[in-house]
C-alpha cells in the first residue's frame, strides 16, 4: 500500500516525539555495498575510518552534531547481521538506519526514487505445503515463540523521514531537476533477485510490498532485538514492471552515470535530513526496558518509551503459530 506524501506529512515533528539522550547521541547507517554510502559518506563531517570485526568498512563522523557510524556490510543478511550486531555492541545508538538499493514492485516506482519502509517484511520466510502452495510464516526464534511477521519502522524516525522526503522533492522540482517520488510502506528482503514480472506481480500481491531488497529484515531484527529504533531507506535501482533504457543486472555495479541518475543520492538525502533533525531535537532523558529478546538492557534509551505492549514489543508484528 502507498502512502504518499502530502503537505500534511511534511510539518516538522511535534516536540513530544523527540528523540533521547544528549549523551549518547550516535547513530548507526547500515550499507551493503559501498556503492551504496558514497553520498552519505560526503555529507559527513571529521571522517575517520574506525575498523569493525565482522564489517568491510566503518567510517565514523558527525552530521549536525550527532556522531554517525557508516557501516558497509557486504551483502546479504548474514553479513548484514554480523556487522549490525558488532557495531550496536561497540556502541549503542539512538537510532539505526538501513540504507540502500532494491528492486520495485510497483510500476509506478522508477530509478531513482525512495522507498520509506513503514514496515520490512522478509520474504523468504515460507512453509511449501504438500499441495505446493506457499504459506508465509515469518520468523521465530524457536518453536515456542510467536511467528514475527514484520518489523515496524520507530514511529518517530518515519514522521521525521516523511517531514524531510517532502522537502527533498520539493528542493529537486524547484531545481529543475528530474522529479522523484518519496513514498511509505513496506519493503521486502529475500535472497532472490525476482527479474520476472509475473514473480514480482505475485509476491506484491502477497506482501503488500513497494520493493524488494536483502539486508532490512536483518537489520531491522537485530536493533529491534536490542531495543534500537530503526527505520530503513531505500532508493529505487531498477524496475522489472517498468523497463528503462538501462536495467540493472546482478552482475552490475552502481554506477553514477546510470541513466543519468545519481542511483542513491535522494535516499542519502533523506537520511541525512532525518539525522539532522534528530540532532535538532531537545534531549529527554528516558527509563531503560527489556529488549524482544529478553535480554537486559543495560540502560538503553528509547524513541518510544511504551517500547512493551502485552506479549510483544513495538515495532514487531506478530502472526499466528
Amino acid at each position: 500500500v502507498v502512502d504518499r506524501m502530502t503537505v500534511a506529512d511534511c510539518q516538522k515533528p511535534n516536540a513530544h516525539d523527540r528523540m533521547d539522550s544528549v549523551q549518547a547521541r550516535y547513530v548507526l547507517v547500515m550499507c551493503a555495498m559501498e556503492e551504496e554510502a558514497w553520498y552519505l559518506r560526503d555529507r559527513m563531517n571529521d571522517c575517520s575510518e574506525v575498523p569493525l570485526t565482522g564489517a568491510m568498512r566503518r567510517t565514523r563522523g558527525t552530521i549536525g552534531g550527532v556522531v554517525v557510524d557508516l557501516v558497509i556490510s557486504g551483502i546479504g543478511g548474514v553479513y548484514a547481521t554480523m556487522a549490525t550486531t558488532a557495531a550496536i555492541l561497540d556502541r549503542k545508538p539512538i537510532a539505526v538506519f538501513s540504507c540502500g538499493c532494491s528492486g520495485a514492485h510497483v510500476r509506478e516506482l522508477r530509478m531513482g526514487d525512495v522507498v520509506l519502509a513503514s514496515e520490512v517484511k522478509p520474504l523468504d520466510a515460507v512453509v511449501l505445503e504438500r499441495s505446493g502452495k506457499v504459506r508465509r510464516t515469518g520468523v521465530r526464534r524457536s518453536m515456542q515463540d510467536p511467528q514475527v511477521q514484520s518489523w515496524l519502522a520507530d514511529p518517530a524516525l518515519l514522521q521525521y523521514a516523511k517531514a524531510v522526503a517532502g522537502q527533498v522533492t520539493k528542493r529537486r522540482a524547484a531545481g529543475g531537476g528530474r522529479e522523484i517520488k518519496c513514498v511509505a510502506g513496506t519493503v521486502g528482503t529475500t535472497d532472490t533477485w525476482r527479474q520476472s514480472p509475473q514473480a514480482i506481480d505475485q509476491i506484491h500481491s502477497e506482501a503488500e510490498t513497494l520493493c524488494e531488497e536483502m539486508e532490512a529484515a536483518a537489520v531491522a531484527q537485530v536493533a529491534h532485538t536490542f531495543g534500537a529504533p530503526f527505520l530503513a531507506i531505500k532508493d529505487i535501482a531498477n524496475n522489472e514492471l517498468s523497463p528503462e533504457p538501462l536495467q540493472l543486472e546482478p552482475e552490475h555495479t552502481l554506477a553514477e552515470e546510470c541513466s543519468g541518475v545519481k542511483l542513491g543520492l535522494a535516499a542519502a538525502e533523506v537520511t541525512v535530513g532525518v539525522i539532522q533533525l534528530c540532532a535538532a531535537a531537545t534531549p529527554t532523558v528516558a527509563p531503560a526496558y527489556p529488549v524482544a529478546a529478553g535480554l537486559s538492557s543495560g540502560g538503553w534509551i528509547y524513541s518510544n518509551p511504551a517500547l512493551l505492549q502485552g506479549d510483544h514489543p513495538v515495532g514487531v508484528r506478530p502472526g499466528s503459530r
